[in-house]
């Protein structure tokens, strides 16, 4: 969200979400081991629209909540509006507005891939 490019410490979740899909990385938090390294790449198949429209939207939230939470996410917990580009890293080839999908790394490794309905939890509660 601040324009700053995003990278991995090898070991966390990582979750392409839709834009109808965004109450699923409440679902991968909650299930995930306290701690877990947590990153969210917001999609939608008219990023040109919708995704300009979040990214005001995400944008003014943050300025207004910014004074009173320095850090809107905890250490660890990342939001990102992507183009596509790590979408396609995490093995996503097309993205709608309901998109779910995430990966588990551990060592710098994919040991875990999920997509569909309910992926984003089903991949924060492996272990």
């Amino acid at each position: 969200m601040r324009g700053n490019a995003v990278s991995f410490s090898g070991d966390g979740l990582v979750l392409v979400l839709g834009m109808h899909r965004l109450e699923a990385f409440e679902h991968a938090v909650r299930a995930a081991p306290p701690g877990t390294e947590i990153t969210a790449a917001i999609v939608t198949a008219d990023p040109h629209e919708a995704g300009m429209l979040a990214q005001l939207v995400i944008t003014e939230l943050a300025t207004a909540l910014r004074p009173i939470f320095p850090t809107l996410l905890p250490p660890g917990l990342r939001l990102v509006l992507d183009d596509g580009t790590l979408a396609a890293a995490v093995g996503v080839t097309s993205v709608s507005d309901m998109t779910e999908a995430g990966i588990r790394l551990a060592g710098g490794r994919v040991v875990a891939r999920v997509d569909g309905w309910g992926a984003a939890h089903a991949i924060g509660a492996a272990r």
